[in-house]
């Protein structure tokens, strides 16, 4: 666990050298999963500084709703398995909104990602404002890390039982800092990152495990038409998300009955459209009318034309 009132600092590409942040007395880092550099989070777990990795496709990923936020978990899921990363539910993955903006899509996103971030192993972490978590746990949501968003004139500003409150880019110099931990913090050298200081004990990753195997993930997600589409009334037609981009595929019904006929996440036309199809390369060219009279040929390689 990480104590109440140390320093830590985030951030995406820059990953510091773990002498000089122990030196300067960082306990912790957050490291994206998509820019996740093993050898460096290992001497980071060498040095005593816990690990918090952090799953984030996009700022505003959050407002996609309750099908992404099944996608995106699935997909932290799996790289934390591939990192090694411990699946005992001691370390949490930290899902965010990197906005002011919130919305019933927002708080679906945060629904469908817990369970699956929590059935892997994982503990489940948020970052964003207090409007976020307020919402959040209002829904019943039980958030085991809560790390404040430095922008706090979104949503209420910084939650008051957050574990970790950040900073921005500066150093800590002075006790009228609110980060102030009882002493200053140098961030000189360290690249773009972060101030964070923790205001609670948390959970965090501590020590180097053994890699653990990659598990497959569950069913693909399905979504399914919210509004008449095409020639399909609301909820027939069938679509599963592909992992790799998040482009929809549809299926038909043979294929969606041996999935086990699972309830699809409604979609809109606009969101089907938006979001884009994709067929296997093996698939022929198939001409695809959507209800704006839009006429799509989908090719073998995936592309729309």
């Amino acid at each position: 666990m990480i104590p109440a009132n140390v320093y830590g600092v985030d951030f995406l590409a820059s990953y510091p050298e773990a002498q000089l942040l122990a030196d300067r007395g960082v306990r912790f880092v957050a490291c994206y999963l998509k820019n996740w550099k093993p050898v460096k989070v290992e001497a980071y777990l060498a040095k005593g500084i816990g690990v918090i990795p952090i799953g984030e496709v996009a700022a505003n990923s959050a407002s996609m709703g309750a099908s992404m936020g099944a996608f995106h978990a699935n997909r932290w899921v799996t790289a934390a398995q591939q990192f090694g990363i411990p699946a005992n539910k001691t370390v949490p993955i930290i899902m965010t909104n990197d906005t002011s903006a919130w919305s019933a899509e927002h708080l679906a996103y945060f629904k469908a990602a817990e369970p699956i971030i929590r059935k892997a192993g994982y503990l489940y972490g948020g970052y964003g404002s207090r409007q976020m978590f307020d919402e959040c746990m209002a829904a019943g949501i039980v958030w085991d890390l809560m790390w404040a968003t430095n922008a706090y004139a979104w949503g209420g500003g910084r939650h008051p039982d957050a574990h970790v409150f950040q900073g921005g880019h500066k150093n800590i110099t002075s006790s009228t800092d609110f980060l102030w931990c009882g002493s200053p913090l140098d961030v000189t050298g360290m690249g773009s990152v972060d101030t964070n200081a923790s205001r609670r004990v948390f959970p965090a990753w501590l020590t180097k495990s053994e890699p653990v195997p990659t598990q497959e993930n569950d069913m693909p997600v399905v979504v399914t038409n919210k509004e008449v589409f095409f020639t399909s009334a609301p909820n027939v037609a069938k679509f599963v998300i592909r992992e790799s981009d998040g482009k929809l595929r549809h299926i038909a019904e043979p294929e969606w009955q041996a999935m086990g006929s699972p309830a699809g996440f409604p979609y809109t036309n606009a969101q089907i459209v938006a979001q884009g199809v994709w067929t296997a390369d093996a698939t022929p060219a198939v001409p695809v009318v959507y209800p704006t009279n839009l006429t799509l040929t989908m090719t073998g390689q995936g592309k729309l034309t």
